[in-house]
C-alpha cells in the first residue's frame, strides 16, 4: 500500500501472520523476516542491503527486525526535522567572507600584562624564605635527615608553636 507508515505495515503483517497461524500454515522465522523485507517500500532498499551485507537479515527474528526498522525510521524522521544551519566562514578566517581574500581581523581587546609581586594582597613584603622550596628525597619528611636543615634554612629557627599575644621573631 502506498504511503503506508511503518507502524501500519507492521500491524497489517502481524495480522497476516496470525491468520496464517489460524489456518495452520507453518513458516520459519527466516521466511517471516525475508517476506516482510520483500514487502517493504523501495525507500528501505539501502537499509536492507546493509542488513544483508552484515548478515543480520538472515539471523534476526521478526521482533528484532521490526525494532531495527523502527529505529531507522525514527532516525530518518529526526533527520528530516533538522534545520540546516548556514556556516559562518568568518568564524574560521576572519572577514574573508568566502571570497578567498583575507582581510584584517576585527579589532580585539588589547592584551594585558600580569605582574608578579613580592608583596601579599595587603602590600606587606613576603619573606624571601617562602620563595625557597624543600628538595624532597622521596622519603616522608619525618624520616628525611635533610628535612629539618632545609626547613630551618627556609623558615629560620623559629619555633613551631606560637604564643598568643606575643610577637614572633
Amino acid at each position: 500500500m502506498e504511503r503506508e507508515s511503518l507502524g501500519d505495515l507492521t500491524s497489517r503483517y502481524y495480522h497476516l501472520l496470525s491468520e496464517l497461524g489460524n489456518f495452520g500454515v507453518v513458516v520459519t522465522p527466516e521466511e517471516v523476516v525475508t517476506k516482510f523485507a520483500d514487502a517493504l517500500p523501495v525507500q528501505w532498499n539501502g537499509f536492507l542491503e546493509i542488513l544483508k551485507y552484515n548478515g543480520m537479515l538472515a539471523t534476526t527474528n521478526i521482533n528484532d527486525f521490526f525494532q531495527l526498522l523502527e529505529n531507522k525510521d525514527q532516525e530518518e524522521i529526526r533527520r528530516e526535522k533538522r534545520v540546516p544551519v548556514p556556516q559562518n566562514p568568518e568564524m574560521y578566517c576572519g572577514n574573508c567572507g568566502g571570497t578567498g581574500i583575507v582581510t584584517k581581523p576585527a579589532q580585539h581587546a588589547q592584551l594585558q600584562t600580569a605582574f608578579v609581586s613580592s608583596t601579599d594582597m595587603y602590600g606587606t613584603p613576603k619573606p624571601a624564605a617562602l620563595e625557597q622550596s624543600y628538595q624532597s628525597t622521596g622519603v616522608p619528611s619525618f624520616l628525611d635527615p635533610n628535612y629539618k636543615s632545609q626547613q630551618q634554612a627556609c623558615y629560620g629557627k623559629a619555633s613551631s608553636t606560637v604564643n598568643v599575644g606575643q610577637p614572633t621573631n
